[in-house]
């Protein structure tokens, strides 16, 4: 009996297994993607329109007792 059949009963497994792993990912990466390409502009725009402002608070006004 040659080593290549017990090689091929462990892929089929294998196989089995990476199928339903494709099948989930590439859905993922389908929604990713726009994502990211939504995101990024996002945040490019944000900081370009309007930079932050630095923040001032107003004084208390004195209390006089």
């Amino acid at each position: 009996m040659t080593p290549v059949i017990p090689g091929f009963i462990l892929v089929i497994p294998a196989f089995i297994l990476v199928i339903p792993a494709f099948i989930l990912v590439i859905p993922a990466f389908i929604l990713v993607i726009p994502a990211f390409i939504l995101v990024i502009p996002a945040k490019a725009g944000i900081h370009n329109d309007s930079p932050p402002e630095p923040y001032c608070p107003v004084p208390p006004w004195p209390r006089h007792p």
